[in-house]
C-alpha cells in the first residue's frame, strides 16, 4: 500500500491539468496511430476474407480442390493452420490468398544452417 507522502505526490501529479491531458491524450494518440499505421495491403487482406461467406471443410474442398490431385486432408489441414495462426478472418482463406506477399514474408531466400547442424 502507498504511504501518505507517496499518495499525496500522485494526487498532486494527476491534479496537474497538463499532466492529465498529456497522459490521456497520449494514450488516444497511440491508438489512433496504431489504427492508421497498418499498411493498406494488410488491411485489405483482412477485410476481404471477413466479407466472404463461410465454408465448411467439405464445401471448401469441393469449390477449390475437387478437380486437383491435392488430397482433401492436406487442403483442410492447411486451411485450419492459417486460421489457427492468423486469426478469425483467415478461416475464410482461399487458394488465391497469399499470406507471404501480404505480410512480406520471404520464403525464397536460403537460410544458413543453425550452428548445431554445421559440420
Amino acid at each position: 500500500m502507498l504511504g501518505a507522502p507517496m499518495m499525496a505526490h500522485w494526487i498532486t501529479l494527476l491534479a496537474d491539468p497538463f499532466i492529465l491531458v498529456a497522459s490521456l491524450g497520449g494514450g488516444a494518440a497511440v491508438l489512433v496511430l496504431a489504427a492508421l499505421g497498418k499498411p493498406a495491403k494488410e488491411q485489405r487482406a483482412e477485410e476481404e476474407p471477413e466479407a466472404r461467406p463461410a465454408l465448411d471443410d467439405d464445401a471448401f474442398y469441393e469449390n477449390f480442390y475437387l478437380h486437383t490431385p491435392d488430397p482433401k486432408d492436406i487442403a483442410v489441414r492447411l486451411r485450419r493452420l492459417y486460421a489457427g495462426q492468423l486469426g478469425p478472418p483467415w478461416d475464410k482463406v482461399r487458394p488465391k490468398d497469399n499470406v507471404a506477399e501480404v505480410y512480406d514474408l520471404d520464403f525464397d531466400t536460403p537460410r544458413s544452417s543453425p550452428p548445431f547442424l554445421a559440420a
